[in-house]
């Protein structure tokens, strides 16, 4: 059995669409600010 994966926009460059083109977003395109958010919240 084949299972699809499925892409999750707020995990991509798409949910930084609204946070414009500046900034360290533009040099990290391929992770959204809330994945990098959500994987640094395990840290002090």
């Amino acid at each position: 059995m084949e299972r699809r994966l499925t892409r999750k926009p707020e995990y991509t460059f798409l949910d930084n669409l609204s946070n414009g083109r500046h900034g360290w977003l533009r040099l990290t395109p391929a992770y959204s600010a809330r994945l990098v958010e959500e994987r640094l919240r395990q840290y002090p």
